[in-house]
């Protein structure tokens, strides 16, 4: 059964949960943090779990393998996305007992919850049901522990749970379902993640942290000013804030503009319509920064 035009399949969600869970081998790759793009949400990790991903679908696992929290884009209905989740989760978990749908938040996402109980291959387990309106749609969250062994890590699995965040923030600065954004590489989209979230907060000392040393170049047609990073700070101040200086609109998707191949991209927020701003991005001996900005008309459609 799927989930809706362009969903995944959720016996096959499942089934990564329960490879992650250890009856069959799972890969092993550590990191802090993790952008999960489909959905457009960020997820705070222990530095010791490990992460299995696929297309529209990632796997969080503790290194014993008794815990796993799996999260799912779910096309763009709430309610038809946790009918299908709990109808395919009964269908794998034995025995399942789970209580009423009831409102919940997951991290800075809100949508529905429940909690229960059930047999994976005769072991007993608790296992926890989500559905969360993210700025993608419908996102599932499942997560399944063997009792008597998963219960030591509770702790980091609030961690987990409750560090669910919407890329730039659940009240908007996302990038809608930008292809641009989609087509970078992970540590690229970790930086355009940053720089939107500064831009989204007006956080003019987080957007400073990005730029390079060699400065910020502002251009626009034939013209082009440098101002060194150390007094980047006082020139936003000035400007009466981070939006005016950069001449970015107050709400909006954000959206990339990907050139020579991938080691540089723009980050630009709005329509298209109009004045728009270029944040310059690029790659520099493996590291992401800042480096300028540039300004088009595009005029009004």
């Amino acid at each position: 059964m799927l989930y809706g035009q362009g969903g995944i399949h959720m016996r096959a969600l499942i089934v990564s949960v329960i490879v992650a869970v250890g009856l069959l081998a799972a890969p092993s790759v550590q990191a802090k943090s993790h952008t999960f793009p489909e959905g457009k949400v960020t997820v705070d990790l222990p530095d010791s779990w490990l992460i299995q991903a696929d297309k529209g679908t990632v796997t969080f696992t503790t290194k014993d393998q008794t815990l796993a929290i799996n999260l799912a884009w779910a096309g763009p209905d709430l309610d038809q996305a946790w009918d299908i989740l709990v109808d395919q989760v009964g269908k794998v978990v034995k025995q399942t007992k789970v209580g009423d749908k009831k409102p919940g938040v997951m991290g800075d996402l809100k949508g529905f919850v429940t909690s229960g109980t059930g047999t994976l291959n005769g072991v007993d387990v608790d296992i926890l049901l989500s559905v969360v309106q993210t700025p993608a749609g419908a996102m599932t969250v499942f997560a399944i522990g063997q009792k008597g062994k998963y219960e030591k890590h509770e702790k980091d699995m609030q961690r987990v749970l409750f560090g669910i965040k919407a890329i730039g923030g659940a009240g908007g600065g996302v990038f809608g379902d930008d292809e641009g954004y989609g087509g970078l590489g992970a540590d690229a989209r970790k930086f355009a993640d940053k720089v939107a979230k500064a831009i989204t907060k007006k956080d003019a000392k987080a957007f400073v942290k990005l730029v390079a040393k060699a400065g910020f170049q502002q251009a626009a047609g034939d013209m082009a000013v440098t101002t060194k990073t150390s007094k980047l700070a006082s020139a936003i101040k000035k400007a009466k804030g981070l939006l005016a200086y950069l001449n970015v609109p107050e709400a909006g998707d954000f959206h990339v503009n990907v050139r020579d191949d991938g080691a540089q991209f723009a980050v630009w927020r709005g329509t298209g319509d109009g004045v728009v701003a270029y944040i310059d991005c690029e790659q520099v001996k493996g590291k992401w920064y800042v480096t300028g900005m540039y300004m088009e008309d595009h005029g009004v459609e």
